[in-house]
C-alpha cells in the first residue's frame, strides 16, 4: 500500500480501472498517471462521488450542489434543491441523488 500527500478530510473514494483516482472534500483530489491534482470546486461540502470512466464523473454535497466532470471541465447543476445531498450513482444514462429526504432522477446528458 502506498500513500498520497492529500490533505483531506475525505467524505468518498472513486477509482476507474485505469488506477484513476478521485478523493471528495470541499474539494476534488484526482490522479491521472500517479499525478495528483487539486481542483476546488465551490464553497461547500461535496459528500459522495461516483462515474463511468473519468470522463463521465459525478459528486453531489450542500445545498443540492451536483456537479459533472467530463474528462475536461467541471460543470455545476445548481438550482435543483436546495437540500443537502449525500449519495450519487449513475448507471446508463440515469443519475440518482439522496439526501434530506429528497431523491433526485435525472438523465445523463
Amino acid at each position: 500500500m502506498s500513500t498520497a500527500d492529500t490533505k483531506g478530510p475525505f467524505t468518498s473514494i472513486w477509482g476507474t480501472k485505469n488506477n484513476e483516482l478521485f478523493l471528495q472534500a470541499k474539494y476534488i483530489e484526482s490522479r491521472f498517471g500517479g499525478v495528483w491534482k487539486k481542483e476546488e470546486l465551490c464553497p461547500f461540502w461535496m459528500y459522495e462521488i461516483t462515474g463511468t470512466n473519468s470522463n463521465n464523473v459525478f459528486s453531489c454535497g450542500d445545498f443540492g450542489i451536483i456537479k459533472h466532470f467530463n474528462g475536461i471541465d467541471w460543470l455545476t447543476f445548481d438550482g435543483l434543491t436546495q437540500k443537502s445531498l449525500y449519495g450519487i450513482y449513475t448507471i446508463y444514462n440515469k443519475i440518482f441523488a439522496v439526501g434530506d429526504r429528497i431523491i433526485l432522477i435525472g438523465t445523463n446528458y
